[in-house]
């Protein structure tokens, strides 16, 4: 016959076990992420530093990428979270002139390392998907159809891509240009005639580009890398 003492302890030790489990105050950082925790009581803090750290009991945790890829890649858009990208699907922006044009690349943003600047991020978007819905999204966009306004569909072909992907990456990393359409006569020497154009131009401001404010600047993320990989003109 079984000692009824040993296996109440068993039992109990089971319980025990996964009542641990339940209230485990020990959680996990792993090297690519950073945790933000909320204890009972509401005080948050976030874990920068990888491994194994006491986060509290009953402490609510989400984990948050050290680095987030933006891309515009997929006929639809995707945005769970795979290697640390999501997708927004293919943007279309218009040049100078009205012609359109899809675009397809990647922006790689940089979550702030401060612990103000993440719980700020954590507690505005609540999620991934969210900050790039509401932040990341919307701003690569802008960054991107305000790079296109700046050329017709001849000068980005005629060597104007590099001009555009110079232009995207700045404007990620320093903020929206501010845009102007100005009328400028010219004389054609074919027709023997003076010729109304319009052109969209850079608003200056000693002779620097005037800036939208970043949005993502406020919450100090930074742009590390981007690129426009390919431009399919219509038809």
């Amino acid at each position: 016959m079984k000692n009824p003492k040993l296996i109440l302890i068993a039992v109990i030790s089971v319980l025990l076990f996964l009542i641990f489990l339940y209230i485990n105050p020990f959680q996990y950082n792993d090297p690519t992420e950073r945790t933000v925790c909320t204890t009972q009581g509401g005080k948050q803090s976030v874990r920068f530093e990888p491994g194994i750290f006491y986060a509290g009991i009953f402490a609510k945790t989400k984990e948050w990428p050290n680095r987030i890829g933006v891309q515009h890649k997929g006929d639809i858009e995707d945005l769970n979270l795979i290697d640390n990208t999501v997708d927004i699907g293919k943007t279309t922006v218009s040049f100078l002139g009205g012609a359109s044009a899809t675009v397809t690349g990647i922006a790689q943003f940089n979550l702030p390392n401060d612990e103000k600047s993440m719980l700020e991020i954590h507690n505005t978007h609540g999620s991934v998907e969210g900050l790039v819905k509401l932040r990341l999204a919307p701003y690569t966009m802008e960054c991107l159809s305000a790079s296109a306004q700046l050329l017709t569909p001849e000068m980005h072909y005629n060597g104007g891509k590099a001009q555009m992907g110079q232009d995207y990456i700045d404007q990620l990393r320093n903020g929206a240009f501010l845009l102007e359409t100005n009328k400028v006569v010219r004389y054609d020497s074919i027709d023997k005639d003076y010729k109304s154009e319009y052109i969209v131009e850079k608003q200056l401001e000693n002779k620097l580009p005037k800036r939208k404010f970043s949005s993502i600047k406020a919450y100090n993320i930074t742009v590390g890398d981007a690129q426009i990989t390919k431009t399919e003109y219509e038809k």
